[in-house]
């Protein structure tokens, strides 16, 4: 499970309530997400900031070495195949967004991802389970399922479904993932719909 959120002003009371996970910042201005991917990752969080929502941020490879040195992130977030590149080259770790609109927008995010070689791919809405299906079957990296995903039902189908990990703005939604999975811990019983 990993916390989307996308106000990074709540991040030091997130990171009181949340136990370490990983979370994506969504934007914001640029020295608040800058100072909130340092402080998460002070606590043992992974983050991963989503570059093209920074405000105040220059989106090329001046930026992305501003934010690895100022904010420490473990890597970003693009739906731009250059700033995969770039951030690559920088030494962060990638992540590419692509949306599943209609046919033609599944195929054009399919050959940017050929192209920039992200380390993981995350699709929106994740709500669909035969596109998570049929897309995971064509990459070669990890599927995140992310956007409108609010139940637990709707975890456990994408993850049946291909993909890797979830990405959620509900914070209850996370918090009681981890509270079943410390439960299934504490007893020695780890379903495998649940290893996320």
């Amino acid at each position: 499970m990993i916390l989307a959120s996308k106000d990074s002003s709540e991040i030091p009371s997130v990171a009181e309530r949340v136990r370490p996970t990983w979370v994506f910042l969504l934007g914001g201005a640029a020295g608040t997400v800058m100072g909130a991917s340092k402080l998460l990752g002070s606590r043992g969080f992974t983050v991963f900031v989503h570059i093209d929502m920074v405000h105040g941020l220059s989106k090329d490879p001046e930026g992305i070495r501003l934010l690895k040195t100022f904010a420490q992130p473990a890597g970003i977030i693009s739906t731009h195949p250059s700033i995969v590149t770039a951030a690559h080259k920088a030494g962060l770790a990638t992540i590419e967004r692509i949306f599943l609109l209609d046919s033609s927008s599944v195929e054009s995010g399919i050959k940017n991802i050929e192209r920039s070689q992200p380390d993981a791919v995350e699709v929106l809405p994740g709500i669909l389970p035969r596109q998570i299906s049929a897309i995971a079957s064509q990459l070669s990296v990890p599927l995140i399922a992310g956007g409108l995903i609010t139940t637990p039902d709707q975890v456990f189908d994408a993850l049946r479904s291909g993909a890797h990990g979830i990405s959620t703005s509900s914070e209850e939604l996370v918090l009681e993932f981890e509270a079943l999975a410390s439960h299934r811990r504490r007893i020695g019983v780890m379903a495998e719909d649940e290893k996320v």
